[in-house]
Order: structure tokens, then C-alpha cells, then sequence
């Protein structure tokens, strides 16, 4: 009843909402459908739309505390990666095991690759020892999907980003075209 822009909207305007509720998934039952009346479409569909995007996000929140009972809080960081590169990074707040996400949107290739960036940066930042670094989980439970980053040393995650940044200094010279099977395409 939603196309998928209208949908993505819902949900994350719901997450917003148990965000601001605490991730208890029976909140969302008492939330009132005219508050969100601009994203829900008009007339006979209007209460159906609604309570399959309720359905929805409490089907993601039961996806979410299979994993943690809310996300990870997490803080904006500058690091000196090199001398002449410094990044501002998303890392969790507090040392943390499992670092825990939630999306309104799905889980497409650029989405998985910036979770994996995101994962190899962590590792990078964190500078922990190999055994340490491998226990470490990055989880982000999309609205289609959950994905599950672990198993990498932290010498492991400097190689690839290494290797990123090569790719990335080639490309800022001459184009560069990767195979579709790099995409990751499912």
C-alpha cells in the first residue's frame, strides 16, 4: 500500500519514536496514526498502511533485542589515521562487545559496504589485540536483513583498509569500474 520511499519514511519516523520510548515494542501500540498522517496515505487505506508499518517495526524490534535490547549509543570521533589523513568516524560510546544498530532502510550493496567500512575502522581504532579484535561483533539489523560482521584481526582490518585506500587513491586519478561480484550483491 506504501511504495518503498513511504514505507522507509514510516519506519523511521517509528524508530524515532521508540528511540525516544526505549525499544519496547508494545509501545508502539499506543501510538497515534494522526501524528504521522503526512507519510500515511489518504482515505480507506490509511488504517491498514498503518498497521502493517506497526507490524513491521515491531517485527524488527524482536530482530533487534535478539541481539541487545536497544542500539549501541554511539559518538563522533576524530582519528589521525596517518600523518596527513585524519577521519571523522562513528565508534560506540562505550567499550562494547557487540556494537548493535538499527536501520529503517534495507540492506543494499552500498549500505553493506559501509557497514563493513564502518566494522574495519572500529577494528582499526580500537587497536586491541588479534584475539580481542575477532571476538568483537558489528550488528546492523536492516528492515530486510541483519548483518553480522566478525572473526577479524585487528592486522587483518588494517590490510583491507589498506587496500581500500589504495582503490580509492587509483580512483581519484582515473575511473574505476569494479566487477559486479564486488558489489555485495547477495
Amino acid at each position: 500500500l506504501l511504495d518503498g520511499l513511504g514505507r522507509y519514511q514510516v519506519r523511521a519516523a517509528l524508530q524515532r519514536q521508540s528511540a525516544h520510548e526505549g525499544f519496547e515494542s508494545h509501545a508502539l501500540n499506543t501510538l497515534d496514526p494522526d501524528l504521522y498522517q503526512d507519510q500515511l496515505p489518504v482515505g480507506k487505506v490509511r488504517q491498514s498502511a498503518w498497521n502493517s508499518s506497526v507490524q513491521e517495526q515491531q517485527a524488527l524490534l524482536l530482530r533487534l533485542q535478539h541481539y541487545a535490547a536497544a542500539p549501541t549509543q554511539t559518538t563522533q570521533v576524530q582519528w589521525r589515521m596517518q600523518a596527513e589523513l585524519s577521519i571523522n568516524m562513528t565508534v560506540p560510546a562505550a567499550a562494547v562487545q557487540d556494537w548493535v544498530s538499527l536501520e529503517a532502510a534495507s540492506a543494499r550493496g552500498k549500505r553493506r559496504g559501509q557497514v563493513w567500512l564502518s566494522y574495519l575502522f572500529w577494528l582499526n581504532y580500537l587497536n586491541l589485540s588479534d584475539e580481542q579484535a575477532q571476538s568483537l561483533r558489528r550488528i546492523v539489523v536492516f528492515s530486510d536483513t541483519t548483518i553480522i560482521c566478525t572473526g577479524i584481526t585487528t592486522q587483518q582490518a588494517k590490510d583491507y583498509l589498506a587496500e581500500w585506500f589504495k582503490a580509492y587513491a587509483y580512483a581519484e586519478q582515473q575511473p574505476l569500474v569494479l566487477p559486479a561480484a564486488l558489489l555485495l550483491e547477495p
